[in-house]
């Protein structure tokens, strides 16, 4: 399974670290990326873990209680196509997704 990163992904990924590092600590951000890595590697194991959202062709998964990743499959890769916050307004999911 190949890994694809989307730009949106990498902006948000980076404004979510940001976030944390702002109101806690680097151990904090490291622990993060460590659950960010951890869940991508086991997404491209099991791609179909995640489940879909809103019946869309989006799967999202866990990473922290605050922070799910959102991703689809196609052609045998994997597209990390955002993180997202829960605490932000879900229209800008949505914008996000079905742009």
């Amino acid at each position: 399974m190949k890994l694809k990163w989307t730009f949106t992904a990498e902006e948000n990924l980076i404004n979510i670290t940001d976030y944390i590092f702002g109101r806690f600590t680097k151990i904090e951000v490291k622990k993060f990326l460590l659950e960010v890595d951890r869940v991508i590697g086991i997404v491209l194991e099991y791609p179909e873990i995640g489940s879909f959202y809103n019946e869309t062709i989006y799967r999202h998964i866990l990473i922290s209680k605050q922070t799910y990743l959102f991703y689809k499959v196609e052609n045998n890769t994997v597209y990390l196509v955002t993180f997202f916050n829960n605490s932000q307004d879900p229209q800008k999911l949505l914008s996000i997704l079905y742009s």
